[in-house]
Parts: C-alpha cells; sequence; structure tokens
C-alpha cells in the first residue's frame, strides 16, 4: 500500500472492514475462509473507490480554481494595462483651462478701476 493510501486512511478503513468480517464470520454457520477474504477485499474496494472519488474531486476543484485564477489575473493584467494606457493619454494631453475664472476684463479695464 503507497503512502497516499496510508495518509487517506485506508489501512484504519481496511483494519475496521476486517474486523466487521472476523465478526461476520464468527457468528456465520458457514465462515468459510474465501467467505472472509471475500468480504475483506469487498470492502477493501469501497475504501479504494471512496479515495479515488474524493481525490478526482479534490483534482477537479483544483483544476477549476486554477483557471479563475489566471482568468482573475488576465482581468488585472488588461486592467493595469488601461489604466497605464490612461495614464500615459492624459499626461499627454495639454489641459484646457475651461473654467470661468473671474471676471473677463480687458487689461485696460483693469487698469482704470485700479486708480
Amino acid at each position: 500500500m503507497g503512502a497516499q493510501e496510508r495518509k487517506e486512511g485506508a489501512v484504519r478503513r481496511a483494519g475496521v472492514r476486517q474486523k466487521q468480517a472476523s465478526w461476520h464470520q464468527t457468528f456465520c454457520v458457514l465462515g468459510y475462509l474465501t467467505q472472509n477474504v471475500e468480504l475483506i477485499m469487498q470492502a477493501v474496494g469501497v475504501a479504494e473507490d471512496n479515495i479515488f472519488r474524493k481525490r478526482k474531486e479534490d483534482d477537479e476543484s483544483f483544476e477549476r480554481r486554477m483557471k479563475e485564477k489566471k482568468k482573475r489575473m488576465k482581468m488585472d493584467q488588461r486592467k493595469h494595462h488601461q489604466r497605464s494606457c490612461l495614464h500615459q493619454e492624459q499626461s499627454h494631453v495639454q489641459p484646457q483651462d475651461t473654467s470661468p475664472g473671474p471676471m473677463s476684463q480687458s487689461p485696460a479695464a483693469t487698469a482704470d478701476h485700479s486708480s
């Protein structure tokens, strides 16, 4: 049994299944060895199926999260690129003074009032 299966509790599950099979054999009138082995193998098969199913779900979930992360990173790069282009464009354009400011008067009219 590999390290991954031990890590995922297959050894513990197999031990529990073996105890259940032993109990079944003790109380069964015809407790042949082949029946006991068959029960243990079925239990191990169920445990392995559960392990592989969970592993597949975890892998699919991981792949989905990586795709979403990659998509978010692309969107962030595009936003950053658009902002930098907009900033460069604004720095090249001369600002126009469209504010009305104080009353527009000619310099001659201002000189008349200050005397």
